[in-house]
């Protein structure tokens, strides 16, 4: 699913080479599991707080839990005594493009944001999709995502230009991390 004009794109060509997510330490309390029955209200809290998006509990249901791309061994949380705080999946991206994966809506809580789990949550998709025999993975996010935008060129992902507005969009964040690292 190409981006809709308002979201920015970024590839990653391969799916190797990717660090091993099991080597990640985490802080006491912490762990990375599957999806569980039940996880639905906790995955659309944390989808509402970590992306500002208005997903109902039905909505998520609907478009994510009964979508036939749904399957529960894609879908990874971060817990935090065993409650989910953050969430990532591995979604089939189109038939177009068979080989293709989508890290597809990752969210960490505000409280928990800053230990790393953002990117060991995408790490993990990663390595999900390499599992599942696909090539490469893409991915959708926001202008003001400045945090996940830094894990996902970390992760190897690069911007694409879906339109022209997105080479000045793309410059902009990138003049400011610039801005930011001085």
């Amino acid at each position: 699913m190409p981006a809709t004009p308002h979201l920015l794109r970024m590839r990653r060509n391969n799916l190797e080479n990717l660090p091993p997510w099991q080597n990640i330490e985490l802080a006491k309390g912490y762990a990375i599991r599957h999806y569980q029955p039940g996880d639905e209200k906790p995955w659309t809290l944390i989808i509402q707080e970590s992306m500002s998006l208005r997903w109902s509990l039905r909505r998520a249901r609907k478009k994510i839990f009964r979508a036939k791309e749904f399957n529960p061994e894609n879908v990874f949380f971060a817990t935090w005594n065993n409650e989910p705080i953050g969430t990532a999946s591995a979604w089939p991206e189109s038939p177009s493009e068979p080989d293709t994966g989508r890290v597809h809506m990752v969210g960490v809580y505000a409280a928990h944001r800053g230990r790393g789990l953002g990117f060991l949550l995408s790490l993990r998709v990663l390595h999900r999709m390499r599992e599942l025999g696909l090539q490469q993975a893409v991915l959708n996010t926001e202008d003001d995502r400045y945090e996940a935008v830094r894990i996902y060129l970390k992760l190897g992902f690069t911007p694409e230009y879906v339109t022209e507005k997105h080479v000045q969009r793309w410059q902009y964040i990138i003049d400011s991390f610039e801005t930011m690292e001085r």
